[in-house]
């Protein structure tokens, strides 16, 4: 939750308990924290969450992670009833108002992968509610409030929201749900009451498809980054989990283009395990080792020759050792 608007947390007087936590959520702001990781909104006829200003889905609002999109959008100050609706069966379907008739193919594109996260979303029956992560009830008391503040001081930063521009728009949404468990992976689908026939991974069947075994502890995932690890000369595999390896390179104080060349590495790595995942459930395809390593490094080489600033790339190089493959002009 950003303080960008002092009616995120609704009309706050100048004094009591409420307003010293506003307070201190901001001063932690500025140090890098954030209060949205201990208080939420939770979203249920959405009648009283603006649905782009306020962060209701993870840590940051559709305007931010959605620029373009909010910024064709005609109500800015629109609540989530007025774009999403729920028939009795629980099917969402939504009601955009752009100030533009035809959208592009990127737009059109960030589109749809605003409608597949918001069908992720645990709506509630009854009125938008604010919710305390601090206890397991998620009603709010002055001991868990404290416990947390306090918490802050030494905690590690949370993987923050980070929209790399040398990648498609729809691989930064992605990866940002990853980071969220907001894909839909087996367990979660089952979670949401989705008939499956299974809940195995559909790349090695020996274990059930979480996004953390998915991504990062699948036999075919860890040799993937194994592999791409020893190409780049950057150990992707020492983390423990997905969430622990994006916190690490997203939170990495040490920024340039050598750092944007291993976010790009690593979005098209997990972009390529998706796909690859995708192709084996819906068109009963195995890709070799060899293939999805060298995907990945195609994939990479284009979003930077296209998306880089200030660089050019040698393809014959990049291949071999992509340090040698990259030029600063």
């Amino acid at each position: 939750m950003c303080f960008e608007r002092e009616d995120e947390l609704g009309r706050v007087s100048n004094g009591g308990a409420w307003a010293a936590i506003v307070k201190l959520g901001k001063d932690l702001q500025g140090e890098g924290k954030d209060i949205g990781q201990i208080i939420r909104r939770q979203v249920g006829d959405g009648s009283k969450t603006l649905f782009w200003k306020q962060s209701w889905f993870g840590q940051y609002s559709f305007k931010q992670v959605f620029p373009n999109l909010f910024a064709l959008e005609k109500h800015k100050n629109c609540k989530v009833s007025q774009r999403i609706r729920q028939d009795s069966g629980g099917i969402l379907g939504f009601n955009w108002e752009w100030r533009r008739t035809n959208l592009n193919s990127n737009l059109s594109d960030e589109c749809s992968d605003l409608e597949e996260m918001i069908r992720s979303y645990p709506f509630k029956d009854g009125s938008d509610t604010w919710v305390w992560n601090g206890e397991v009830n998620g009603e709010f008391s002055t001991h868990s409030c404290r416990a947390w503040f306090n918490n802050q001081c030494w905690r590690i930063p949370s993987v923050n929201t980070m929209w790399l521009k040398w990648v498609p728009a729809k691989v930064n949404s992605f990866v940002w749900r990853v980071s969220l468990n907001r894909v839909p992976v087996r367990v979660n689908l089952l979670a949401r009451g989705v008939t499956i026939p299974t809940s195995g991974c559909p790349l090695c069947s020996n274990d059930d498809e979480d996004v953390d075994h998915l991504f990062f502890n699948c036999p075919v995932a860890q040799e993937t980054w194994r592999r791409i690890s020893w190409w780049l000369d950057f150990d992707f595999t020492s983390h423990g989990s997905i969430y622990n390896m994006l916190s690490f390179l997203i939170n990495d104080n040490v920024r340039g283009w050598k750092w944007k060349v291993k976010m790009v590495v690593a979005f098209a790595t997990i972009w390529e395990i998706w796909n690859c995942r995708n192709k084996r459930i819906f068109s009963n395809t195995r890709a070799p080792m060899d293939c999805l390593v060298d995907e990945i490094k195609v994939q990479a080489f284009t979003w930077i020759t296209h998306r880089g600033k200030k660089i050019t790339t040698i393809w014959d190089k990049w291949m071999i050792n992509p340090w040698e493959g990259i030029v600063m002009l």
